[in-house]
């Protein structure tokens, strides 16, 4: 018979905003990636969630193929290239969405005091991404550019944050339920 693994259950915060500042989101591909495969162990809903990785190698295909339309001037591969993004963004929310939602109906099935879920990931990520862009088109619709620079580059990346925060958190409580039991 297998024995079943012990997971995680220590990940910190502080260090994951270190590793995915210095490594430029690499280390969240590979932190999402191994979150993906342990929801999959400890989740006993029948449902499986696709390991982050592939969408997460899709999307540097898809930025490559976009840096190459640029570099080479191919208007239709710099076209297909942004479609391309553009779509996988999509997906990457809906991913995001469906881990969350799945962790967050694992922790009330196994009864663990956090709340998180699809709500979490909508008001700390989607919410607060949609509101800063929205100020952004507001700004250069009013012709008021030089403003933009103080919004459109970090203050996104540390709205997220919190998510993350969150999401470390859910999968660190889970993780404990699930050890508990093996």
């Amino acid at each position: 018979m297998e024995e079943k693994q012990k997971l995680p259950t220590d990940r910190s915060f502080p260090m994951y905003v270190l590793l995915d500042i210095i490594t430029g989101h690499i280390y969240q591909a590979f932190m999402l990636s191994k979150m993906s495969k342990e929801i999959n162990i400890v989740a006993q809903d029948g449902k499986k969630t696709m390991n982050y990785m592939k969408l997460f190698l899709a999307m540097i295909g898809a930025g490559l193929l976009f840096a190459l339309g640029f570099f080479i001037k191919s208007m239709i591969l710099f076209k297909i290239s942004y479609i391309l993004l553009f779509a996988l963004t999509i997906y990457l929310f809906i991913w995001l969405f469906g881990i969350s939602d799945r962790i967050g109906k694992e922790l009330k099935r196994r009864e663990v005091n956090y709340k998180f879920g699809a709500s979490t990931f909508v008001t700390y990520f989607v919410v607060p991404l949609v509101a800063v862009y929205s100020i952004i088109i507001i700004l250069q619709f009013c012709g008021l550019e030089e403003n933009m620079a103080s919004i459109s580059g970090g203050v996104p990346a540390i709205l997220t944050y919190v998510y993350f925060y969150k999401l470390i958190e859910a999968m660190n409580r889970l993780n404990k339920a699930y050890n508990e039991t093996i």
